[in-house]
């Protein structure tokens, strides 16, 4: 399944309301938690700067405005931004690649959902640490997606849902990403159902 068809896929199915895959199946299990357990961690207030990356059709970006965040979304599809667009008219939109530098200024938060397991290990590592330099000091970076505390969990979801798995994805495994952690990044990680799990990052004073 190709990470176009997947996103479609989540945002019709928590959008539009289409039950055909339920939320206790690969690979949407734990989404809704995932998401409300990044908007406890991000613990904003309101006026917060926010950079929400892959916007999708925003079921992460209504949580943040209600939260009184000021949002900035990027998506690099012209056709979800038109969408998004329509639905949050109070939202600044951004075209573009986010594994590309961007001149964006400073936020005091930078989130993504369901987005950065479609590149592999190195290229994480490359979008995370280009995105910390988009941080206001004491700003996180926060990352909801399909990952694994442990490579053998992986290995579990793979054997129950093969008929579901991507292969050109590349699932987090928050225990090779600690394992490769660089000295001036802080990582925390926490599972939230059999195949999601939240990122923070921080950067070392």
């Amino acid at each position: 399944m190709r990470l176009n068809s997947k996103r479609k896929l989540i945002d019709e199915h928590f959008d539009l309301g289409n039950f055909l895959i339920g939320e206790q199946d690969f690979p949407l299990a734990g989404y809704e938690d995932t998401l409300d357990l990044l908007i406890k961690k991000a613990n904003l207030a309101k006026g917060m700067t926010v950079l929400d990356y892959g916007v999708g059709m925003g079921q992460l970006t209504e949580r943040l405005l209600n939260k009184g965040a000021r949002v900035t979304a990027l998506d690099y599809s012209s056709d979800m931004l038109r969408k998004a667009r329509v639905k949050f008219p109070g939202v600044f939109f951004i075209q573009a690649d986010l594994s590309k530098p961007l001149r964006l200024g400073r936020f005091d938060r930078v989130v993504s959902s369901y987005v950065l397991h479609e590149y592999e290990h190195l290229k994480k590592w490359q979008i995370i640490a280009q995105t910390l330099t988009y941080l206001k000091p004491e700003g996180r970076l926060l990352i909801a997606d399909i990952a694994f505390s442990s490579r053998h969990d992986l290995a579990l979801c793979y054997e129950r849902n093969k008929h579901l798995w991507n292969e050109e994805d590349h699932y987090w495994v928050a225990e090779e990403m600690q394992a490769s952690l660089p000295q001036n990044i802080l990582m925390s990680y926490e599972q939230v159902s059999s195949c999601a799990g939240l990122f923070i990052f921080e950067k070392t004073s």
